[in-house]
């Protein structure tokens, strides 16, 4: 794994189930979030786990490396789906846990694969995630989004899989393909039908999401100089913030007439994490990232990691109050370094 722990952060806050499909309806909740632990940075042994209002729970063996990219909650059951090693064929499994038991996702048998997100319809389970046609374990070359439904393999195409929602019969997915060296075309999928959000032009897409009859896709759009902020709103786009921004979008939510994005923007040697709502922005620390977002009633939650710390923390913040995560700490008195890095949110309601 690379020795670089910025990377891996990057890594995992990119990836993952970002959202909670909830009612609106305030009550007393559990909050759950889907991320990966580290025991000790110096030997790098990454395991994918979950969080309840914020005590950890791995899910894997921690013999093995493991990272885990997003979380649902169906009755009493908890889904984390992610990776895992092959130390054999030394690739990376797309995997999902069902309350702590290992469910591994079939690909090509050669190549890693990684699962990133997953959406329960009545007794189905769809899962989001992409394949890569090169490289051994970390390396990711030649991409191929993927969905499984109930554990069959369906290929969507050569883009990176962001997300996955299921309304009726019909599949929606999205994503950045590539079409030139470090340039990308923000795609949208719909039952294998892809469509272009913006044509000709350098973008990439980070979320989806569906309200009704609304569909949602967050991600950024290259200007003369920077990526633009901006979700698509039935192909229509809408622009964050101004282009003089260095923004990067995370999460997007819709409740009512509300729209909802989780995002960072980079000042200077750090990034400040923020969440937008109807064009007003609330900070939620002073230093870090955002992961994952979730609305329930009128309480907005985010995760991510905080770096202004001796260490780096794991986090979630309940209306821009931030709170650490069981599992990330550096303990002074045995030098033990621990760090986590979360993935995506889901709020139960009692």
């Amino acid at each position: 794994m690379k020795p670089i722990l910025y990377l891996l952060f990057a890594a995992l806050i990119i990836s993952g189930c970002k959202k909670n499909h909830q009612d609106p309806q305030k009550h007393s909740v559990d909050v759950y979030i889907s991320g990966t632990s580290v025991g000790d940075v110096d030997h790098w042994e990454t395991i994918a786990g979950y969080w309840k209002n914020g005590v950890l729970t791995t899910v894997d063996d921690p013999a093995h490396k493991s990272e885990g990219y997003g979380i649902t909650v169906k009755d009493n059951d908890v889904y984390v789906v992610g990776a895992t090693f092959d130390p054999v064929k030394r690739i990376m499994v797309a995997a999902y846990w069902k309350n702590g038991a290992v469910n591994l996702l079939p690909g090509d048998g050669n190549h890693s694969s990684e699962a990133t997100s997953i959406i329960i319809n009545n007794s189905d389970i769809y899962i989001a995630g992409s394949s890569y046609l090169q490289g051994e374990e970390w390396e990711r070359k030649d991409v191929s989004a993927v969905y499984w439904k109930n554990g069959e393999r369906h290929v969507m195409g050569a883009f990176y899989n962001v997300g996955i929602e299921v309304k009726g019969n019909d599949i929606y997915s999205a994503g950045a393909m590539p079409y030139a060296y470090a340039k990308y075309r923000a795609i949208f999928w719909k039952n294998g039908i892809v469509t272009d959000l913006a044509p000709g032009q350098d973008a990439y897409v980070k979320d989806i999401y569906i309200q009704g009859n609304d569909v949602y896709v967050l991600g950024q759009v290259k200007t003369t100089a920077w990526y633009a902020g901006t979700y698509w709103k039935n192909g229509i786009p809408v622009q964050l913030l101004p282009d003089t921004a260095s923004f990067f979008p995370r999460s997007i939510v819709a409740v009512n007439s509300d729209v909802y994005v989780g995002f960072d923007v980079s000042s200077g040697d750090h990034s400040i994490p923020y969440y937008w709502k109807n064009g007003n922005m609330i900070k939620v620390a002073e230093s870090g990232y955002i992961a994952g977002l979730a609305v329930n009633g009128e309480d907005v939650y985010v995760c991510g990691i905080l770096t202004n710390n001796i260490f780096p923390l794991a986090f979630y913040s309940v209306n821009g109050v931030a709170k650490p995560l069981d599992g990330a700490f550096l303990d002074l008195e045995t030098q033990s370094k621990k760090y986590a890095t979360t993935s995506g949110i889901v709020i139960v309601k009692h």
